[in-house]
């Protein structure tokens, strides 16, 4: 008798002890649950799965220690889960034009190695059903190699990851990798990044899709690819940086708040929606290019309760079109110009307890053909080390201040000023303040 249950648990076609599990499609039902389908029965939670050259339907929950597909697809039903828990390597691994079509549950937690690695495949998150959950890694949640593709329509949470959150694209190859959002992604408690975006990256936030990262060790968006934001983007919490991109293209809604150092950092960005930043510690907009590149806003950009509002230094010009509305309110200092900035648009600065527009190197330069207006500032205007001709304005320009102006370097005047005359005009002995529009006195 003692023989035979030996024999019994020799031969159990389930794998109960944790082993390599491959799929062969037997019975050719393309059933998971099928235990003729596998070549030592239906996968355990202590198994590592492998799927090649075939299609594979989950209908039921199952829990594996990590799965490896490659040249094949797995269909997981609205009512199905798939959970990997505690690989010793990577949790779920999609290679070699693979593609995952989730409707239900994918769960991927305690990894030792990258949680999820997608190449040159693609994994479909398909419906608001959908939701894939990444946590507890030892390096990255989901990492998007050479010609990876991730879909969302659904729910994604990464969280408690030590690297990168979701890490896209690769360092390795031309090929490129895309995130793509239309449902909801949360990212938090990422060690290092919560996005970390290469050169060979896209990360392309649709309309009505929401993204919102919290509490990253480094900077919440570190990004040399591309950005393209037509839905919600949010930072709410970041220990370094907020975003730190060298092209984002934003149609939607941008929101930073409770960043301990910069908010968004770029060398060339175009704003068509919405920027608000709010709790900044360092500069809320801090923005440098090359002679080539250029910074465009037609949209709105709001600072508040922060350090300091925009920087923008080196070469290049940024643009404020006239539908931009740029409004700087409870900062130490506004803008900080340190190359070409041309507004035509709106500029509103208020409470401003240092300056409100700084001109401070030998190339800065502030052309207005808009509304620039700058009250409660401890000085308006400071033209300090600057070339010759600093500030204009046209004359089709408004300019209305009610505190201090500081020139040092020569102003042209050929639209309408409107200023306070108790407020002190300091004006240095070299610099020469050219006036053929009309200056005006607040009080009268």
């Amino acid at each position: 008798m003692k023989a035979a249950l030996i024999l019994f648990f020799i031969f159990l076609p389930a794998s109960s002890f944790g082993r390599d599990v491959t799929w062969t499609g037997a019975s050719g039902n393309h059933q998971w649950e099928d235990p003729n389908n596998w070549d030592v029965g239906v996968p355990c939670d202590e198994c590592d799965v492998f799927i090649t050259n075939d299609s594979v339907s989950v209908s039921s929950a199952v829990v594996v220690k990590s799965l490896s597909i490659s040249d094949a697809a797995l269909n997981i039903l609205s009512e199905a889960s798939l959970v990997s828990i505690g690989s010793s390597s990577t949790g779920l691994q999609i290679s070699s034009d693979s593609k995952i079509h989730n409707n239900g549950l994918v769960q991927i937690k305690e990894s030792m190695g990258r949680s999820i690695i997608i190449t040159s495949s693609s994994f479909f998150n398909e419906s608001q059903g959908s939701s894939l959950f990444v946590s507890d890694s030892d390096n990255s949640g989901v990492t998007l190699s050479i010609g990876g593709l991730l879909n969302n329509k659904g729910l994604i949470n990464v969280e408690g990851v030590m690297n990168y959150g979701l890490e896209i694209g690769s360092l390795f190859g031309p090929s490129l990798s895309r995130l793509e959002n239309e449902g909801t992604i949360y990212v938090s408690k990422s060690g290092l990044r919560d996005f970390s975006i290469s050169e060979f990256g896209v990360f392309d936030n649709k309309i009505g899709g929401v993204t919102e990262c919290s509490t990253s060790g480094n900077e919440s968006f570190y990004s040399l690819g591309a950005i393209f934001n037509n839905g919600l983007l949010e930072v709410k919490l970041s220990l370094k940086d907020g975003i730190n991109t060298k092209s984002l293209v934003n149609n939607g809604t941008i929101r930073i708040e409770n960043v301990a150092d910069h908010g968004f950092i770029s060398s060339s960005f175009t704003n068509n929606g919405t920027m608000e930043f709010r709790n900044i510690s360092g500069i809320a907009l801090n923005t440098y290019g090359s002679s080539t590149n250029t910074i465009m806003n037609f949209g709105d950009i709001l600072v508040e309760d922060s350090y300091r509002g925009i920087f923008y230094g080196n070469n290049g010009t940024f643009f404020n079109e006239s539908s931009g509305n740029i409004i700087l309110k409870d900062l130490v200092s506004g803008i900080d110009v340190r190359s070409t900035f041309v507004n035509k648009g709106t500029i509103k600065m208020y409470e401003i307890s240092g300056r409100g527009l700084l001109l401070n190197t030998s190339s800065g330069f502030f052309e207005n053909e808009g509304e620039l207006t700058i009250k409660e500032a401890s000085t308006a205007i400071s033209i300090n080390y600057s070339s010759q001709l600093s500030f204009r304005n046209n004359p089709c320009g408004l300019v209305q201040v009610n505190d201090t102006l500081k020139i040092l370097r020569d102003i042209l005047n050929e639209g309408l000023f409107v200023y306070n005359n108790r407020a002190p005009i300091v004006i240095s002995n070299s610099a020469v303040l050219q006036n053929s529009g009309v200056f005006v006195d607040i009080l009268n």
